[in-house]
């Protein structure tokens, strides 16, 4: 449940924010950034002397210069995370614009896409598209990864499906987050900041020896902010931050063959999400509500404002625990990663985003998730032209989901004023249809159907996940120049279900189908079926099982040292699952796999000097059965799309123009289209239940999108002044599921800008940072209203927000 802090503590830390910004600038032994290579006068990308420096990454599982990898790949560095204030996940497409995250309903609804390729969150049976992995240990779900990004060393995105190198098969790419691991020499730093909204945080780290051969390493960070929202309600924020996290981490090193390294996180989440105002609200829904008493709320984007008597709030504790196991045995290096999560959730929603009661303040979900990864790599340690990699993993997952959701005492009288106003009555006076079935059809005393408390009264659902995979890799460099690379990946997942109900809705239970008993007394009484949003299901015990054997081609040419070319063959594979929802469509509580195959061109080139730097990728990817919402039974479930196809070119750009000014660019273009989808779901007021969407572009889905930044270092007396710009765009698209021409939204256009001044030598540096400068207002999607018909709803992205940094490393 949300914690309460009074005003005092929030006063005391801004006090105490001011006080250190003052004392910085005196005493440099008081507060720094979280890392001492900020300090450093070289930008990321750049050298000593004035050239580029080499991109090492580990996306194959073994440190490269980025230009010998044959994979469409980008770096966000620590420097990064801090010069564009990203602080969680959700932040990082400004920066890398291939990926996109979206928060819905919820903080735990997190939907991260590549490529336009994604999972929706909102159904708790859907696996992610993309695979997110924390020092190569995988996060099952979305919801796992939404707190503030601590310790970070580099953060890869690769592009693409990933199927031969890593634990998780993943369709769509992977977010690979590297953490800093325990360092050999001691240094201790903090960084403290305060922004607009309230914002406050801090972070501290530490690391070290203990002993020659044992290392440590403690992070711990806590951030809270105020809301973006207000709601008229009761006068509290929505859309707010309460986020902490601590990492602990021991590294043994007996020799310089075996490295141990011993990893335990704690993370919490407690904050106010998510506001959805209204965006299309039909007049004859604001009178229904203004009759009932409740909040009117006018469509006006820089109010701000909503009203919601449930609250909102959510609420997880997540324990992260791993071991790392690295072996030189000579020719070969082995690798043994084991890893155990345990994550709890607990959120509430007001389903009809007003303050009437609609909808109980008792609907309310809850999860748990326990998983146990192992991860055994065996891979080739010499300069032989034929490198390998092998590796098992097996996964267990056990993942229990508990839901109630019920009707407000408000709900009947509403649908008694909104239905008799639709046919034509007068609201209060009139009898509404509703009361004409309960009573003069079905002889009921009045006010019986649709009651307070009617609903799914329990609903639970204990789901076993169980896989196995063997995978491996070759590289064969047949010639300086050309590396044919393939690899072969067997997976086998097994997925139990047990869900049971408690469903106590009369209404919902009525045969309002065109050929039932109560048709053929008046047709009419069949579009009252809109409302049955509880009909009864029996219990489901289910399994199922998946095998699947995908794998990877690609070829390397390097015309030069400057320059060279890959080509690439990929499949990625996503295993089906269950419906973990208490509306079950006919279609039955099962949904198949998803299959992407993939194929990818690719240049890269540098310049002579290394003054310059340019990555080209080409690729197409087709999808089948892609796992998507559609309408089945007056609700959202998951179904498989026959065929979706993606194509585009991506462009990744750095120059060096001086010692002291540097230039980025990442821009792309694609192209999206559901091949065959013709059980898509309808815009509101459509005649039709399901729609064909064949031949339509995939949602949130825009043809263009673009970032570009300029950095510029520049001696100022003993100091030094690092200046920042960046600019994001993104292009039209349509916002919402079902394409409804009214959620096209138009392009984006942002701008996030940071300074900071540095003392290398004393080790303090002071910044200002802002995101999102001009303040746009736009909308990351819109979503049919729950029970006000024709209405729009949308979850806005977040307004302008700046703040100072202050720290020290010593």
């Amino acid at each position: 449940m949300k914690r309460c802090r009074d005003q005092k503590n929030k006063q005391h830390w801004l006090s105490l924010a001011t006080l250190t910004v003052g004392l910085s600038l005196q005493s440099p032994l008081l507060f720094g950034l979280d890392d001492p290579d900020a300090l450093e006068p070289a930008e990321p990308g750049s050298s000593v002397d004035g050239g580029l420096e080499e991109i090492v990454v580990t996306a194959q599982k073994r440190e490269q210069d980025r230009r010998d990898v044959p994979l469409a790949v980008s770096v966000v560095s620590a420097e990064d995370l801090k010069r564009w204030a990203i602080r969680d996940v959700q932040a990082l497409p400004e920066s890398i614009p291939f990926l996109t995250v979206q928060q819905s309903g919820s903080v735990v609804a997190t939907t991260l896409s590549i490529r336009g390729l994604g999972t929706s969150a909102s159904n708790a049976g859907l696996e992610p598209s993309v695979g997110v992995f924390i020092d190569d240990v995988y996060q099952s779900r979305a919801a796992n990864i939404i707190g503030d990004l601590l310790d970070v060393e580099r953060i890869e995105v690769l592009r693409g499906p990933q199927s031969t190198l890593y634990g998780k098969n993943t369709s769509a790419g992977v977010v690979s987050i590297i953490t800093k691991a325990p360092a050999r020499e001691p240094h201790y730093t903090a960084n403290l900041g305060a922004g607009n909204y309230g914002d406050q945080q801090v972070r501290l780290s530490a690391t070290g020896p203990i002993t020659e051969q044992l290392f440590y390493r403690v992070s711990t960070g806590w951030h809270e902010r105020d809301g973006f929202y207000q709601n008229s309600y009761d006068g509290s924020e929505l859309n707010n931050r309460d986020r902490w996290a601590t990492r602990g981490q021991l590294l043994f090193e007996p020799d310089d063959a075996l490295s141990l390294r011993f990893v335990g996180e704690y993370d919490g989440v407690d904050e106010l999400c998510c506001a959805a105002p209204f965006v299309i609200h039909q007049p004859h829904n604001a009178a229904a509500i203004a009759l009932l008493g409740g909040s009117a709320i006018a469509i006006d984007p820089d109010s701000r404002r909503v009203a919601v008597n449930n609250q909102v709030a959510y609420q997880h504790d997540q324990w992260r625990l791993s071991f790392h196991v690295e072996w030189d045995l000579g020719a070969v290096k082995a690798t043994s990663i084991s890893a155990y999560q345990d994550f709890e959730m607990d959120t509430g929603i007001d389903g009809d985003f007003s303050d009437l009661d609609l909808l109980s303040d008792e609907s309310r979900r809850s999860d748990r998730n326990r998983v146990i990864t192992q991860e055994f790599r065996l891979q080739s340690n010499t300069n032989h032209p034929l490198q390998w990699l092998g590796g098992l993993y097996v996964y267990h997952q056990q993942f229990d989901h508990r839901q109630r959701a019920s009707y407000g005492g408000d709900m009947r009288p509403f649908i008694d004023v909104s239905t008799t106003a639709l046919a034509g009555g007068t609201p209060l006076v009139d009898p509404s249809p509703v009361s004409v079935l309960e009573q003069q059809v079905l002889g009921l005393p009045a006010n019986t159907l649709i009651a307070e408390g009617d609903g799914v009264q329990h609903a639970s659902y204990d789901l076993i996940s169980r896989s196995v995979a063997l995978y491996g890799q070759t590289d064969w460099r047949l010639t300086e120049r050309l590396t044919v690379s393939a690899g072969l990946r067997y997976s086998y997942e097994e997925k139990k279900l047990d869900a049971r109900y408690t469903i106590d809705a009369p209404f919902s239970a009525l045969d309002l189908s065109p050929g039932g008993a109560i048709a053929s007394i008046n047709p009419a009484f069949t579009a009252l079926s809109a409302l049955q949003l509880f009909p009864p299901i029996e219990d489901q015990q289910s399994s199922r099982d998946d095998d699947n054997l995908s794998g990877s081609v690609s070829l390397t040419y390097k015309l030069n040292e400057w320059l060279s070319l890959y080509s690439s063959l990929r499949r990625g594979f996503k295993s089906g699952g269950f419906q973990v929802t208490s509306f079950i469509p006919d279609s039955g509580i099962e949904f198949d796999e998803e299959i992407v195959d993939a194929v990818e061109l690719g240049l890269m080139a540098e310049g002579r000097e290394k003054q310059w730097r340019l990555n080209l990728t080409a690729f197409h990817q087709h999808v089948d059965g892609y796992q998507v919402f559609v309408i089945e039974n007056n609700t959202s479930v998951v179904s498989n799309a026959s065929d979706v196809e993606i194509s585009g070119v991506e462009l990744e750009g750095l120059a060096r123009i001086s010692r002291q000014l540097s230039v980025a660019i990442n821009a792309s273009y694609t192209e999206s289209e559901f091949v065959s989808f013709d059980n898509g779901p309808c815009p509101a007021f459509s005649a039709e239940v399901q729609c064909d969407l064949s031949g339509r572009p995939l949602p949130n889905v825009p043809h263009w999108a673009l970032t570009a930044s300029v950095v510029h270092v520049a001696p100022v007396g003993s100091f030094e002044l690092t200046s920042a710009l960046q600019y994001f765009y993104k292009g039209s698209r349509y916002a919402s599921p079902d394409l409804d021409p009214v959620t096209y939204q138009g392009e984006v256009n942002l701008v996030n800008a940071s300074i900071r001044l540095s003392d290398k030598r004393a080790g303090w540096n002071v910044s200002l940072w802002a995101r999102n400068l001009t303040d746009e207002y736009y909308v990351d999607q819109m979503f049919d209203s729950v029970v006000f018909p024709g209405d729009q709803h949308s979850f806005p992205a977040e307004p302008r927000t700046y703040g100072l940094a202050v720290g020290l490393t010593f």
